[in-house]
């Protein structure tokens, strides 16, 4: 149900059509506040969390860690195991966010880091956009 009086702002946010007026088509457009809206949803930080908790369960070795953390990342949010240089991207980013959750004695650190790479996935073009 849409009330016609207010729209709701998430739907606004992502061109929906306005409910007073009858539509065809839809304007499509791309806009940082989408991308801002949904790097801040508690959505996405919800799933995000419930995913970093179910990759982190597994215990790779720590030699190994950051590389099949995040191969197990990408393939369960992209459907698809990652090419060399993105695996070198993720390892760089998991590594220098534990890194730097670590110098504040964040006990969570090591969740903290996996759940922050897994919101950069579900907010990627790859996982929002079909080609």
């Amino acid at each position: 149900m849409i009330q016609r009086a207010r729209r709701h702002p998430f739907l606004a946010l992502f061109d929906a059509a306005d409910p007073n007026i009858s539509t065809a088509t839809r304007q499509v457009t791309i806009t940082p506040m989408q991308s801002l809206y949904l790097m801040n949803a508690p959505l996405v930080h919800q799933h995000a969390d419930q995913l970093a908790t179910r990759i982190s369960a597994r215990g790779e070795p720590a030699d190994t860690a950051a590389e099949q953390t995040a191969v197990a990342v990408y393939e369960s949010i992209l459907a698809r195991h990652p090419s060399e240089s993105e695996i070198a991207q993720a390892t760089g980013f998991l590594n220098k966010s534990r890194e730097m959750l670590r110098s504040t004695n964040d006990a969570g650190a090591l969740h903290q880091s996996v759940a922050a790479f897994c919101r950069v996935l579900l907010t990627s073009n790859e996982f929002l956009y079909v080609d």
